[in-house]
């Protein structure tokens, strides 16, 4: 009955966290005034650092730490003995988060001719990730369409899908899941090509995901070398 009334209590603020963050999450997407929206983050930013200040256990920092991603930010945490711990919850300005989306598209659809090699859709939520691979494919003659999650690779697949040539989808997604994506994808672009991308070990994502249309996988971490072969031969078969 203890442990049950516990993780109960703690489930609450959880859940009520995860409200915060969904509607932060909507402020930005509407383009409203940009001080309400820096408002709501402040909020939210004090919230998660509660969180992980009196949460003993542990228990909301998965929570905390899928919050965070998911709004492409980072935790910056410092502990010593005697001295205590400071925590910085850093989350983007909507200004630079809308930028970042415009450039990713850009680099695919505003050029005056298509990409020579064709174009990809990175769908990878770790920043320090998708950012090079991204700036390697278009130094590579690809044009790309980045997005951090499934919620964006989905208005991603539906914007652009005359245009996307090959998906590479992380395996592991923050809110909507890299299954979803791919059905979704499937439905809209039934010819577009997918690589799937993970830490995990191929058999174990050939299982996870049998009958769902695969092209390719490639295992993290990879070399770039290894990703532009994979492309080329996805293209040309």
């Amino acid at each position: 009955m203890g442990t049950s009334g516990q993780k109960s209590a703690l489930q609450e603020p959880q859940s009520k966290l995860q409200l915060l963050s969904d509607l932060t999450r909507t402020i930005g997407r509407s383009r409203g005034p940009q001080e309400i929206y820096r408002a709501a983050m402040q909020v939210l930013v004090h919230a998660l650092a509660a969180v992980l200040l009196f949460d003993p256990d542990g228990v909301g920092l998965a929570v905390v730490r899928g919050i965070v991603r998911d709004h492409r930010g980072a935790i910056n945490l410092v502990s010593a003995p005697g001295k205590g711990t400071k925590i910085a919850v850093l989350l983007p300005c909507v200004g630079e988060t809308a930028q970042s989306t415009h450039d990713a598209v850009t680099w695919a659809s505003e050029k005056k001719h298509r990409p020579r090699s064709g174009i990809v859709l990175v769908v990878e939520d770790e920043e320090t990730l998708r950012l090079p691979v991204s700036k390697m494919l278009v130094s590579n003659g690809y044009g790309v369409i980045e997005a951090g999650d499934g919620s964006s690779a989905l208005e991603q697949v539906r914007a652009h899908k005359d245009e996307i040539d090959v998906m590479l989808l992380d395996v592991t997604l923050p809110g909507v899941s890299s299954r979803e994506v791919l059905d979704e994808a499937r439905r809209v672009c039934p010819k577009l090509r997918v690589i799937l991308t993970s830490a995990y070990s191929r058999p174990t994502i050939e299982a996870s995901f049998a009958g769902l249309g695969i092209d390719r996988f490639i295992r993290k971490p990879f070399q770039i070398v290894g990703l532009l072969a994979l492309l080329q031969d996805v293209l040309s078969a």
